[in-house]
């Protein structure tokens, strides 16, 4: 007697037939996916941006505007 074919529905595919993240070995020995080193490199302008608005604020409290800049200035 054959055999029947089953017919296999999306939920039922087979693990080799998806596509899985791959862990990413990173310098530190530690492991991460693509998608969280995205979503990182992603956040650092960000942070990068915050610190420069603390810097700047900090400079103008300790220097003052004595040393600021200023456009009309005499030349």
């Amino acid at each position: 007697m054959q055999r029947v074919k089953q017919k296999q529905t999306k939920n039922q595919r087979r693990e080799s037939n998806r596509t899985i993240q791959q862990a990413i070995a990173l310098d530190d020995g530690t492991l991460s996916t693509p998608a969280s080193v995205a979503m990182i490199q992603a956040l650092i302008p960000l942070g990068l941006k915050a610190v420069e608005e603390a810097l700047l604020s900090e400079v103008q409290a300790l220097a003052g505007l004595r040393y600021s800049r200023n456009t009309n200035s005499p030349k």
